[in-house]
């Protein structure tokens, strides 16, 4: 399985959010914005990844998931766009709020070694992007999970890809119940 990227128009986002298949993870730290708007448009269109793990009393600095409607894909990039706010996932179909963040909330702490926990800033387009590229199919498949694209930013030009596989994401194979990162990722 290959990675590769293709280039996003806004139109493109605009029309998986109005089919209801966007998710954006968003990085809180450093931006006060992110917990208020999370809290504004409620727990069925955002929540923390951090829900239910011993630090999610530290909400200020969480990343946070948002079900993307138009209004959200305004305010990231009228409000967060310069920075490296986060990533875009899209779903392969619809797909219930809650499924797709279970998913994404196994990757916020990852293993190293078997030895060390790490928590792991995937939502983070400086980490994303190198740690797809050093994925094997395997890893590949269970990290996409739901997703068939993943939209990463940059935050230096403003432009936006998609990074996919090529022939779209093989089925995963079981649950992975622990991220494990090889060194070298």
């Amino acid at each position: 399985m290959h990675l590769y990227a293709e280039p996003v128009e806004q139109a493109d986002l605009v029309r998986a959010a109005d089919a209801d298949r966007l998710i954006a993870v968003v990085d809180a730290c450093g931006e006060a914005s992110v917990p208020e708007r999370a809290a504004a448009v409620g727990p069925t269109r955002a929540r923390s990844l951090w829900s239910g793990r011993p630090y999610e009393d530290l909400w200020a600095i969480a990343p946070y998931a948002f079900r993307v409607d138009r209004s959200i894909l305004d305010w990231i990039h009228s409000s967060l766009g310069p920075t490296p706010w986060g990533i875009f996932f899209r779903a392969a179909s619809k797909k219930p709020f809650q499924h797709l963040t279970l998913h994404l909330e196994r990757f916020v702490e990852a293993t190293v070694d078997g030895l060390r926990h790490y928590h792991f800033r995937f939502y983070d387009p400086r980490v994303v992007e190198p740690y797809l590229q050093t994925c094997d199919p395997v890893e590949l498949a269970a990290f996409y999970g739901p997703f068939e694209a993943i939209g990463v930013s940059d935050f230096t030009t403003g432009g936006t890809c998609w990074w996919r596989t090529l022939g779209g994401i093989v089925s995963q194979s079981g649950r992975v119940k622990d991220l494990k990162i090889r060194v070298g990722q």
